[in-house]
């Protein structure tokens, strides 16, 4: 991610506890055939070598790679152009602090900017999960081919356009457009100001309800059963109550904002990268070859994302 103001919805995202991108599907660390494919990374670095993760997020990969070469023959860098900090990530994996120590986190460092701000390379291998597609890839990839070593190897996992997180992150989108379309975001921005009355806003809410209840029966929707619980729990209260929540309301609007932002950048990444390779032109122009592009499936069947690995030319 680049530290862009814009983008602030993903360093709040590090910053309240997500350990990566996919905590639906894994509770730890990634695992599985996600782990399998980084660790056939990790272990073509040699003894002395060097790894830059980019797009660190809460360095999940680069712990990914310390678990990989435990013996510390190889020098572990990350950088992300979110702010988060050492202590955030001791707080999100309290069980890994000694391993965190060890590896040389740069924050604030957009890729676009990592001559400037970054760990000195050259690197062996520079790893990126779900990251470098959020990236503008023509101002970055000349500065991934210089920061790599003849012969050096850029390791991708994407988003896929076919995967069954494409398809999800869709219809949430269409759940978002919904509640727009319902005046539901923009009551909540109202109640937050205190300019509704605290009848107009129970009878609002309670329009806003049953406009959603049909949809949410048809298409059983997590985003909206969220919104139909917390408008049953506020419409149980007394009129005066209601209207003395509007720092939750605040709340929970801004927390819709966030999310409906950085669904909107997944969405956007999905449809550039697609199933092909032809969004990596800038790394090919810039020196990189396609050496595999491959499918990685969780458990042999749920899809979650493209493997990518390049080699920068000797």
């Amino acid at each position: 991610m680049t530290s862009n103001p814009s983008l602030d919805h993903w360093a709040r995202y590090w910053q309240s506890g997500a350990r990566h991108s996919l905590p639906h599907d894994f509770s730890g660390n990634y695992d599985r055939e996600v782990a399998t494919f980084w660790k056939a990374q990790f272990t073509t670095v040699p003894a002395g070598g060097s790894i830059l993760d980019v797009c660190t997020g809460t360095g999940a990969i680069a712990l990914l790679a310390k678990d990989a070469r435990s013996d510390g023959s190889v020098r572990i860098s990350a950088v992300d152009g979110a702010t988060v900090d050492l202590a955030t990530l001791n707080q999100i994996w309290p069980d890994r602090v000694s391993e965190l120590q060890d590896i040389e986190f740069v924050f604030g460092c957009p890729v676009e900017r990592m001559d400037e701000l970054g760990p000195k390379g050259p690197f062996d291998l520079v790893t990126s999960q779900y990251g470098l597609e959020y990236c503008d890839l023509a101002t970055a990839a000349p500065l991934i081919a210089n920061v790599l070593k003849p012969g050096g190897i850029l390791a991708m996992v994407t988003h896929a356009g076919s995967s069954e997180m494409a398809g999800t992150m869709a219809d949430e989108a269409a759940d978002y457009q919904l509640l727009d379309e319902q005046g539901y975001l923009k009551l909540l921005r109202s109640w937050s100001k205190n300019q509704l009355s605290g009848q107009d806003l129970a009878k609002r809410l309670q329009k806003v309800a049953q406009a959603l209840l049909p949809f949410y029966q048809q298409s059983q929707s997590p985003l909206l059963a969220q919104v139909l619980e917390s408008t049953q729990v506020a419409l149980s209260q007394p009129v005066g109550q209601l209207m003395s929540q509007r720092q939750h309301a605040a709340a929970y609007l801004d927390q819709l904002t966030q999310a409906k932002a950085r669904l909107e950048d997944m969405l956007r990444v999905t449809q550039l990268v697609g199933d092909d390779a032809s969004w990596l032109q800038p790394l090919i122009n810039s020196g990189l070859k396609l050496l595999e592009q491959t499918e990685i499936r969780v458990d042999g069947e749920h899809l979650a994302g493209l493997g990518w690995v390049l080699q920068r030319k000797s």
